[in-house]
């Protein structure tokens, strides 16, 4: 590691990559980030406010937009990793507060530098919300997902599991549709009591915002890094998470497929919807 211009961190990345990261030296070290407020504002109630806990414990409330990392491409072009993404990404995909991928990388800066060598070129220019996924070349953790195709022919769930949980699809769908967690949360719990012998159960997931089916089966070792982009409030290229494995649907969350001027986008949320009935999430270690 090196020190570039004003003291910022650069991490040291091959000379072939596209990419350099840089870390906001204000954030070094820190020992947590936990959301204190969400921006109600938006219909997908992004973070709004963050606590971070300091290297030294100090604890200071800092605007979830602050940028806390920056790639920047050979054009100069830069992707920014905000205060609230680097939330999400420590407290779902490395401390594992919810349903989700786990990684294997020791910290976050780690993660950064060696996604930093395989990204392509000209992210910044992409339109829209975006996701790809990228061979590592080594483990990068475990993965939290898998195709209901792929738990059949293992033998983990049965084709009779698979008939059930697409019985109830369109109900599913609804339900993540109007985004009622009480209603949410009251058909999980009947489905479990009523199919306690189910290999296939359904689970709330992202702060009770999606019903999504899950397995309890072990998560699966994989080489790929999960990457999704778009443009932040000024229309600048961000990094919205990274997680260990493949490219996957968007959670049929409606907020996920809202405007920032508040349109709903049918067709996008369909196909999420979609998709999550051929793609469940892994419940085991």
């Amino acid at each position: 590691m090196e020190r570039g211009e004003g003291g910022v961190q650069q991490f040291d990345v091959e000379k072939k990559a596209n990419y350099t990261v840089e870390a906001n030296p204000r954030f070094s070290g820190y020992q947590s980030m936990h959301v204190t407020e969400r921006d109600e504002t938006k219909p997908w109630k992004p973070a709004k406010t963050i606590e971070v806990t300091h290297a030294d414990g100090t604890k200071e409330s800092v605007d979830a937009m602050v940028p806390a990392f920056m790639f920047t491409d050979r054009n100069g072009d830069q992707i920014s990793v905000q205060v609230g993404t680097v939330e999400h990404i420590d407290n779902l995909h490395f401390k594992g507060e919810d349903l989700g991928s786990r990684f294997q990388e020791p910290d976050i800066q780690t993660l950064f530098a060696d996604a930093a060598k395989r990204m392509p070129e000209g992210l910044v220019a992409r339109k829209g919300i975006f996701t790809f996924d990228l061979d590592m070349g080594k483990e990068m953790g475990k993965e939290g997902l898998a195709s209901l195709e792929e738990l059949v022919n293992d033998g983990v769930v049965r084709p009779e599991d698979v008939a059930l949980i697409r019985s109830v699809k369109a109900e599913v769908q609804a339900l993540n549709k109007e985004s009622d967690s009480a209603k949410m949360r009251a058909f999980v719990e009947a489905f479990s009591q009523q199919h306690p012998d189910a290999r296939i159960q359904f689970s709330l997931i992202r702060e009770d915002r999606a019903i999504v089916p899950t397995v309890s089966a072990p998560k699966r070792s994989t080489s790929k890094l999960f990457v999704m982009m778009g443009p932040d409030d000024q229309g600048k290229t961000t990094l919205f998470t990274m997680a260990p494995g493949r490219d996957m649907p968007r959670h049929p969350i409606r907020g996920q497929h809202t405007s920032r001027e508040g349109q709903f986008d049918e067709a996008t949320f369909q196909q999420s919807a979609d998709a999550w009935f051929e793609t469940v999430m892994l419940s085991g270690k």
